[in-house]
């Protein structure tokens, strides 16, 4: 498996890229939730180290209450884009993935 260019990294059902799109669905399903895990908690990881311990256990608070406006609005405030570091964290995890593959089958 080559290294995908940027476009193709983007673009491309994540499946395609690790060449496992006839797999069925449930271990697709399987896969995704795996992968959603690991962004969502490397997300979550980034956001804390940008907090004194104070406002960690303040955001640990609201995002355990389940208010997503609330915990919005508090981000906001502090000038934290989750959105932003959402994605950062999901383009590099699928950038890993893919280079983890990729040098597994060269080996």
């Amino acid at each position: 498996m080559a290294l995908p260019t940027v476009e193709e990294l983007l673009e491309k059902d994540i499946f395609q890229l690790l060449e496992i799109e006839g797999a069925d669905e449930a271990t697709k399903k399987q896969i995704f939730q795996t992968m959603l895990n690991t962004v969502n908690a490397r997300a979550i990881n980034r956001v804390a180290s940008l907090l004194t311990e104070k406002e960690a256990e303040e955001f640990k608070e609201l995002a355990e209450r389940g208010d997503p406006p609330k915990l919005q609005h508090w981000l906001d405030e502090r000038e934290i884009d989750l959105p932003k570091i959402i994605t950062e964290e999901a383009i590099r995890y699928r950038t890993e993935i893919v280079s983890l593959i990729s040098s597994a089958d060269k080996k």
